[in-house]
């Protein structure tokens, strides 16, 4: 079963922002001059207070936590906070760190401090207009207007966003708005070339850290490669490089040559936890799993806490058969992450492999708990309900899936068996037919057809329906074996052979059976 990767992007460059709204003209200065006490320069200094960077941020609460990116204060050893007009603080530390997804979060001495609202950057689209503004010391505050040109989803789920409102040298860690002005993202950093390309950091990772701790600990002794910008630059022209999804055109050549760049930036930066962990992903998308799990495991080495690639380990044992060993990836990712839904999922998924439906079940219902509305899970415990006979209970939960995703059309065919199982066939033909009008070549829900018009006594009707299962997967058993046994309820004998022998080649096991109905 294919799975979504979940990482957390390990450089300074994670991405994905806005809001559905436009910004007219008249709207702009009425944003800026909301915001614009909120916005910060922050400039940070080595332990021999010489100037190191320099960057901008917003004020996110009326106690003083300031927004930055992590890249502008990793290394210093002291970090000053200066708003508009001049006024400026020492920061006490930092109260929250993500070198992956590249932000942090220091603390000022401050009460009652004007603070930007934060909006909500699930809620992404192409084409929405926004603007980043930013702070860069001895200017007054610049606003760069643009549009998301682009958004690319990442293996976990997260967001790539192309921006074309600017991110020059400065503007790290500004705030990029949507149209009510409410943050959505921090301006992170750009790629230059022959044609810039812009990214931010989406607020959505900020808030759950923003809701946390308040105590400020001491500035943390990273080390700042002189580096750093080529290396950020070289995986994220990896990132772009990959296939949007493992079932894209060209995607094992994309594959390819991201795995190429990624392995260029893990010899150059060996503790390079994202570069790791992206040659692994590009692995698994080329079948080749255990490389992919050697480049997971060294991604955690270098992070123990990366939750991203323990999830994806797991994902990587899976593929091989060594469901034991997935749960255990599965359970640090959760350890790490308590609300990592889709780990929680995937765990189900292994335990049912395992014949393990009671803790599978066990599970889903975690996973809907952080999700309710993850069409997936209910979907998977539909299944484990099946498996251990309790159709009531897995026919809700399909019915729940259908809900959430009217289109999910491996939830109607399964809500199509269960009710058949129970013998209401007329329910299941409607659940098969839903399926075949949103999937029309999905061979088993037109078998499954057949088998719902065969023991309704429609022999026609099942005969037809069989035809077309196997007109789009000739090597469908089942379909042969329902064709089969229908001919012979209409007194086709002569048919029913035909489909035997067919099936003879193909699945001994079911035609012994389609030959024992033939001549009982």
């Amino acid at each position: 079963m294919k799975r979504r990767l979940g990482f957390a992007l390990p450089v300074i460059l994670l991405a994905s922002a806005v809001q559905a709204e436009g910004l007219s003209n008249a709207a702009l200065p009425d944003i800026l001059a909301r915001v614009h006490e909120a916005v910060v320069t922050i400039v940070t200094y080595d332990s021999g207070d010489k100037p190191l960077s320099q960057g901008s941020g917003f004020i996110a609460t009326p106690d003083g936590l300031v927004v930055t990116c992590w890249h502008v204060v990793a290394g210093a050893s002291k970090i000053k906070v200066v708003r508009r007009g001049g006024a400026e603080w020492t920061a006490q530390g930092i109260v929250a760190a993500d070198a992956e997804r590249d932000f942090a979060i220091v603390k000022v001495a401050g009460k009652n401090l004007p603070t930007i609202p934060l909006g909500d950057s699930d809620k992404v689209r192409q084409g929405d207009r926004v603007v980043a503004i930013s702070s860069p010391l001895g200017l007054d505050q610049t606003a760069s207007e643009g549009i998301i040109s682009s958004v690319r989803a990442l293996p976990d789920g997260q967001k790539v966003l192309q921006t074309t409102a600017a991110v020059s040298e400065g503007s790290s860690g500004g705030p990029v708005l949507d149209g009510q002005g409410r943050v959505v993202a921090i301006a992170a950093f750009v790629i230059a070339g022959g044609q810039s390309l812009n990214f931010a950091v989406p607020v959505n990772a900020i808030k759950a850290r923003l809701a946390g701790a308040r105590t400020a600990a001491p500035l943390p002794k990273a080390p700042r490669p002189s580096d750093q910008a080529t290396a950020d630059a070289l995986f994220w022209r990896g990132v772009l490089a990959m296939p949007e999804g493992i079932n894209a055109p060209d995607a094992a050549k994309k594959f390819e040559g991201a795995l190429a760049i990624f392995r260029e930036v893990v010899e150059k930066w060996p503790r390079h936890a994202g570069g790791h962990f992206l040659a692994g992903y590009c692995l698994g998308g080329l079948g080749r799993h255990t490389g992919a799990i050697e480049s997971y495991k060294r991604a955690i080495k270098i992070k123990p806490d990366f939750a991203g690639a323990h999830y994806a380990l797991g994902i990587e044992y899976g593929q091989l058969g060594r469901q034991t060993e997935a749960i255990e990836s599965y359970k640090q990712a959760i350890k790490i992450d308590p609300e990592f839904a889709d780990a929680h999922v995937n765990v189900g998924v292994a335990y049912g492999e395992l014949g393990r439906y009671s803790e599978a079940i066990e599970s889903y219902k975690q996973a809907i708990r952080i999700k309710p509305d993850l069409a997936k899970a209910h979907y998977d415990l539909g299944v484990a309900y099946a498996q251990l006979g309790r159709q009531t209970e897995a026919i809700e939960s399909f019915k729940q899936a259908v809900r959430i995703k009217p289109d999910y059309a491996e939830a109607h065919y399964n809500l199509g068996v269960t009710y058949g199982k129970l013998g209401r066939y007329s329910e299941a033909i409607e659940s098969d037919k839903q399926a075949t009008r949103i999937k029309p070549d999905y061979a088993e829900a037109h078998c499954g057809l057949g088998v719902d018009y065969m023991s309704l006594g429609r022999y026609g009707e099942a005969i037809e329906s069989c035809k077309e299962a196997v007109k789009i997967n000739p090597d469908l058993a089942g379909a042969h074996f329902t064709l089969g046994a229908t001919y012979l309820l209409t007194g086709d004998k002569g048919r029913a052979l035909d489909e035997y022998k067919v099936l003879k080649g193909m699945n001994p096991e079911m035609a012994g059976k389609l030959f024992d109905l033939i001549y009982r």
